[in-house]
């Protein structure tokens, strides 16, 4: 009968034992909130949440439920379990951002709900869209400033004689005697001008003609110095 009553006993706590031999929790739970919705690590490729210090697998919510800004909401179940960590992974709606996300978790856990990462490069919906640019009217356009007319084209002066050099090339003490001898003597004597018949290409009106009596006197002298020789041969013929 003791037998009987002890193994009773264990086949009621056998049924209050948990996976792994944890007690199983009493019925109530609670409802969590995912944070850091905004301060996640950056992944294009997927949304990726976890919930911490989760006593067993079997107490880690089978499902997360995750709602978008596009509208979009979805059920994101458990993708894995590991060191008292629950991972729950979807690749939807990479091109919104996560609103929020909810679990459902036994009433005595005590860990962290996290948006772990995500896209980041998606910026936030605008419920209104931003005003037009004020469009700023260009600066008046400044008047073009008035032509100056070129100068009128004066007279060029007329070109005066230059003035006799003052100075001369320096000469030597001899030449500059000379120089003032020559300007002495041209200054007090005028020039030679010769008279009619005295070029001697024409005689004078008034006396004989020059070449004639030069012809004449040639003659004669020829004449003379003829019979000067006759007479010195004669007198050599004589002696000999």
């Amino acid at each position: 009968m003791a037998l009987g009553l002890a193994g009773f006993a264990l086949m009621l706590l056998q049924g209050t034992l948990g996976k792994g031999g944890a007690a199983a929790h009493a019925a109530g739970v609670q409802e969590i909130s995912a944070k850091a919705l905004t301060s996640h690590g950056c992944d294009d490729t997927e949304w990726h949440f976890v919930i911490t210090s989760v006593d067993s697998e079997a107490l880690a919510p089978p499902t997360i439920q995750v709602t978008w800004a596009n509208g979009a909401s979805a059920d994101v179940k458990l993708s894995a379990f590991t060191g008292g960590v629950a991972h729950y992974r979807t690749e939807a709606n990479l091109d919104s951002i996560v609103t929020s996300a909810t679990a459902t978790i036994y009433d005595g856990w005590s860990g962290q709900f996290n948006l772990s990462h995500g896209p980041c490069a998606t910026p936030p919906p605008s419920s209104t869209p931003p005003p037009p640019p004020s469009s700023t009217p260009p600066p008046p356009s400044s008047s073009t400033p008035p032509s100056t007319p070129p100068p009128s084209s004066s007279t060029p002066p007329s070109s005066s004689t230059p003035p006799p050099s003052s100075s001369s090339a320096p000469s030597s003490p001899g030449s500059a005697s000379t120089t003032a001898a020559a300007a002495a003597v041209t200054t007090s004597s005028p020039p030679f001008v010769p008279g009619a018949g005295q070029t001697g290409d024409s005689p004078p009106s008034s006396g004989l003609p020059l070449r004639t009596v030069l012809l004449t006197t040639g003659l004669g002298l020829l004449g003379c110095a003829s019979v000067l020789g006759l007479q010195l041969l004669r007198r050599r013929g004589n002696h000999t």
